[in-house]
């Protein structure tokens, strides 16, 4: 029926709420890397770039899905995925190489010197963001397995839209009823009404014969002189 709480309906909803924070991330994955590097242009800046713009084109097929687009949740599910992916790769990647990262965006340089304390600032931000990733993750797994659990329970829900055809077909019913019992009445009321015009005539003019035995016979009359 239309406008029932359904546990689709409360899957995209909780669905709408989790693509929400899935936005803010890519909008935060995007600015840190224009700030670790700008314009950026070692992998590891553009890689923050290139992940936080997937997760907002996937966001916005998330956000269309959750209004039980089981076709627009796949897309999410797939690019969702992938961004994932990268940033599990690249998190491994800070863990692991984290020195060789931030050598390769901001060199070492003298003790003092401009070099020197960029080389601090981007060290620093990476040790920051490499945690961070790690809860970034950890959400965005969450909020596929959402996407899948609510393709999932729109699929099993899909009968629900058959509530539509029943409500038309009672209501179609009901129309067909009135309707019907509306030209019962216009019968009834136009044959009294001929009734009194014949029974004037007969009175005024004679006797009426009907001309035939069918029903057009009420419309054709003919004369006893």
């Amino acid at each position: 029926m239309a406008g029932k709480w359904t546990t689709a309906t409360t899957f995209g909803f909780a669905m709408r709420i989790a693509v929400v924070f899935f936005i803010a991330v890519g909008v935060a994955l995007i600015a840190f890397g224009c700030v670790l590097q700008n314009p950026p242009k070692d992998y590891a800046p553009i890689l923050f770039v290139v992940v936080g713009s997937l997760n907002l084109f996937s966001s916005l097929a998330g956000l269309w899905g959750s209004y039980n687009k089981k076709r627009i949740l796949l897309i999410f599910i797939i690019f969702g995925g992938l961004s994932v992916l990268l940033q599990i790769a690249f998190t491994i990647s800070l863990f692991t190489l984290f020195d060789r990262v931030t050598e390769a965006i901001a060199p070492t340089g003298t003790a003092g010197s401009t070099q020197e304390i960029s080389h601090n600032n981007v060290s620093r931000n990476l040790n920051i963001m490499r945690w961070v990733s790690i809860g970034f993750i950890f959400f965005e797994i969450l909020t596929c397995l959402l996407a899948i659990l609510l393709k999932w329970v729109v699929k099993e829900d899909d009968d629900r839209y058959t509530g539509f055809d029943d409500e038309s077909n009672e209501q179609r019913q009901v129309a067909l009823s009135t309707l019907r019992g509306d030209i019962e009445k216009n019968a009834v009321r136009n044959e009294r009404a001929y009734d009194k015009i014949r029974d004037k005539l007969a009175a005024k003019y004679g006797a009426l014969a009907p001309a035939g035995g069918d029903w057009r016979a009420k419309t054709k009359v003919s004369w006893i002189k």
